[in-house]
């Protein structure tokens, strides 16, 4: 969003058009999440944030009222794809949770490795306790939570509906024993079945701790949310039924929600881990230096140029000395100083083999 004026409005379709109101409603809709931390977004809130501010309808409808085939979240969806195409926004704004990559890390040594893993080194915040899990029961939802919960520590997953599988092989071993669970998902008007049986399965392996964050019904009632038909496909032909979705409520509030109640459940509080957690950084990276210098400068072994130097100019004194240092000393002190001796000619002998 560094575009000039004119560039920008080239880039977007006529502003008389339907595309292109739809697109900048969208290109300002961004532009507030980004301003209030919230990205990345996903299609879903946005379209709830549009149909809020009556820019477009839940549905299209023909004269007599039956359904259009064509859906304002195609409308919406199109609209991104286009301002992400043109370079006006970038595509990390938007999470895509339906496909996912699996990439793998490397580096020119160890010590590159290593050092470059650093930054992702975390340490506990909750005192030794199990985080809690934090369970959505939609992808998309769980993809814009996802950066707080690596903040603090959680385990995040999507039921994407109801499921059994996944519950038992992925989710089950993390609560085994016990566990608090922060549930975000849809107020089922018809009786919230998809948490039911979520909860049901993962209560089989300990006991939980169970909160429902969102969507409540004081929420429902204070934010003056719609519910919407939705299909149970368990049943065929599908059954409907009426159902606020999570999505409904702003990304901006969720997210404050979930920042609330984790934040009060630390041990310790974030921002003081996180200063422990740089000062440690600069100890390891300070600590491996050595290791460093000795890929670039000594013998590949980890063992710096300056250190083989200075031992092999002083192991002869230190072999000649050591005799009369161990007379009357104990048998910890000859051992030590026995030990000490043998990594020095050690160090001296792959000197003179390289």
């Amino acid at each position: 969003m560094t575009q000039d004026t004119t560039t920008l409005e080239e880039k977007l379709s006529a502003p008389n058009t339907k595309a292109g109101r739809l697109q900048r409603a969208c290109l300002g809709l961004l532009a507030e999440h980004r301003r209030d931390g919230a990205l990345p977004t996903s299609g879903r809130f946005l379209f709830y944030e549009l149909e809020g501010q009556g820019i477009i309808p839940k549905v299209y409808r023909y004269a007599d009222g039956t359904k259009k085939p064509r859906t304002p979240a195609q409308d919406v969806s199109d609209a991104l794809t286009h301002l992400r195409e043109e370079g006006i926004v970038p595509w990390d704004w938007i999470v895509d949770e339906t496909r996912s990559l699996h990439d793998w890390g490397y580096a020119e040594s160890v010590y590159q490795y290593v050092e470059g893993a650093l930054p992702a080194a975390r340490i506990d915040l909750w005192a030794g306790e199990e985080p809690p899990l934090i369970l959505c029961e939609s992808r998309s939802l769980a993809g814009v939570l996802r950066r707080i919960a690596s903040e603090y520590l959680c385990p995040i997953a999507a039921t994407n509906g109801q499921t059994g599988g996944f519950l038992h092989t992925r989710v089950g071993p993390l609560v085994k024993g016990g566990r608090s669970v922060l549930y975000l998902g849809d107020l089922d008007l018809s009786g919230a079945q998809i948490e039911e049986n979520t909860r049901k399965v993962l209560e089989g392996y300990g006991e939980l701790e169970w909160e429902r964050l969102a969507i409540t019904d004081v929420q429902v009632c204070e934010k003056g949310l719609d519910a919407v038909e939705k299909k149970d496909h368990r049943y065929k032909p599908a059954r409907l039924y009426e159902a606020v979705e999570t999505e409904a409520l702003k990304q901006q509030e969720i997210q404050r929600i979930l920042r609330e109640a984790l934040g009060g459940a630390v041990a310790e509080p974030l921002e003081e881990v996180r200063e422990r957690e740089e000062d440690q950084r600069v100890l390891v990276r300070e600590a491996l230096v050595p290791l460093e210098e000795g890929s670039e400068n000594g013998h590949g072994k980890g063992i710096p140029q300056f250190v083989v130097d200075a031992v092999a100019d002083t192991v002869e004194d230190h072999i000649f000395s050591s005799a009369h240092k161990l007379q009357g000393a104990s048998f910890e002190v000859r051992e030590s100083a026995r030990r000490e001796l043998r990594r020095q000619v050690a160090r001296r002998l792959l000197r003179e083999e390289d």
